[in-house]
């Protein structure tokens, strides 16, 4: 438990951070409540979505905006589970990781080294391709197809939700959850390394696509390292939102143009 003499001292963005500290935030029923609250919202979304796409006569793209949306709200839910859970330790926003980094060149380092995991894993791949053994499912992207639209106003609509999907609550919901939340208890219960690595497992199947699993169980446990060198929330956040950004703007390119 966080001494109270600190609860409220610089409670949003204290000094700069060079790493995170070794004291143990969650525990392991702050960790199975924050799982299980997961599978619960998707079991909801999940039990949304199915009768609509089945009942209800609608065009794709109407349907994928229902998704996003959906999606939206489900990912929201896991900021709502962490600062439910942190209220109960009594845990304020700097302690899980709102805080300014002291260098913001990591975030550099850390989107080249995703990308060059996304690369060596492609290149992987085709390597086996060519000597005649089939990948399957795991050779595959998480791109999104555009589905078409009837007018330029659907088409707004459409791009609008699907950027504060992916570009937005995306980068701050999945670090918050993954990053905050589930490497720092598994890593303060165990060590950081199974923090990283289970954390980062977990967020490869996150993704329910074998294709991109191993490449993003990978970038998963880069930026918990990046989280634990900075100290910082904001690193990994940035990370991924560079990284979601780019592959937003040439899915969004790519399906219209």
């Amino acid at each position: 438990m966080v001494p109270k003499k600190y609860l409220y001292e610089d409670r949003f963005f204290p000094e700069k951070s060079s790493s995170l500290s070794k004291q143990q935030l969650w525990y392991r029923k702050d960790l199975l409540f924050g799982l299980f609250g997961m599978i619960i919202g998707f079991a909801i979304i999940f039990s949304l979505l199915v009768p609509i796409s089945m009942n209800v006569d609608m065009a794709d793209w109407s349907l994928d905006i229902v998704t996003f949306t959906l999606t939206i709200f489900w990912q929201l839910s896991f900021i709502f589970l962490v600062i439910f859970l942190a209220r109960r330790r009594n845990l304020n926003f700097s302690h899980i990781g709102f805080r300014k980094p002291k260098d913001w060149k990591i975030v550099i380092s850390l989107v080249l080294g995703c990308y060059g995991i996304l690369i060596l894993y492609g290149l992987l791949i085709e390597l086996i391709s060519s000597v005649g053994i089939d990948p399957g499912l795991f050779k595959g992207t998480n791109q999104i197809a555009i589905a078409e639209t009837g007018s330029l106003l659907q088409t707004f609509l459409y791009i609008t939700v699907l950027a504060i999907a992916v570009v937005i609550v995306a980068p701050i919901a999945e670090e918050v959850f993954f990053r905050g939340l589930i490497y720092r208890a598994i890593g303060g219960m165990y060590s950081p390394l199974w923090g990283m690595i289970i954390s980062g497992l977990l967020f490869g199947l996150f993704h329910f696509n074998l294709g991109v699993l191993v490449p993003f169980s990978l970038i998963g446990i880069l930026l918990a390292w990046g989280f634990q060198s900075s100290g910082s929330l904001f690193v990994p956040m940035m990370v991924h939102f560079v990284i979601n950004s780019i592959s937003f703007v040439v899915t969004v390119v790519g399906g219209i143009f």
